[in-house]
């Protein structure tokens, strides 16, 4: 899959670069808000701020400005202090069941969410190709090899006699 992977990032690339086109992904909010996490404080990648960029798509409704700047703020100090990767609960409470983000797809190293998208589109479509090339190509090297296999039940069946063991 590792090859059809790179070529997939390549097309898909070209094609949003030639056509300008826009790919989109949905992210469970989970997911984003753990990515959120992990990228806080990170030289490689700015953090995703959950609560601006997806807060129509993954917060419960109803929830008041202040109510997510407070979960924000909230967030903030966990991860300004953080030995250890701990969303506080009250953050998870506030997403909606279930919910998904629709990401933009792109290979923007600055973007965690934006790359994970773009990942998870090629992810299925090489999984697909490899399996279509590799299942023909299996079939064959087990026609090819038969003799080989027959040569091989022989030698066993007479070793199997040898040791008084019955032979299929």
């Amino acid at each position: 899959m590792r090859p059809f992977i790179g070529i997939g990032l390549v097309v898909l690339t070209w094609y949003q670069n030639t056509f300008s086109k826009n790919l989109n992904s949905t992210i469970p909010c989970e997911r984003l808000v753990y990515m959120s996490a992990l990228n806080t404080g990170s030289d490689i990648a700015a953090p995703v701020n959950i609560f601006t960029q997806y807060a129509q798509e993954c917060l419960v409704s109803g929830l008041s400005a202040s109510n997510i700047s407070s979960l924000q703020h909230l967030f903030d100090l966990q991860m300004n202090n953080k030995t250890d990767i701990n969303i506080p609960p009250a953050m998870l409470d506030a997403l909606r069941p279930g919910a998904t983000a629709l990401v933009p797809a792109s290979f923007d190293s600055q973007r965690l969410d934006h790359t994970t998208a773009l990942f998870d589109i090629i992810f299925g479509w090489a999984l697909w190709i490899a399996i279509l090339i590799h299942a023909p190509l299996i079939e064959l090297y087990l026609k090819r090899t038969q003799p080989e296999h027959d040569r091989l039940k022989r030698v066993s069946d007479r070793l199997r006699k040898a040791q008084g063991i019955k032979a299929e």
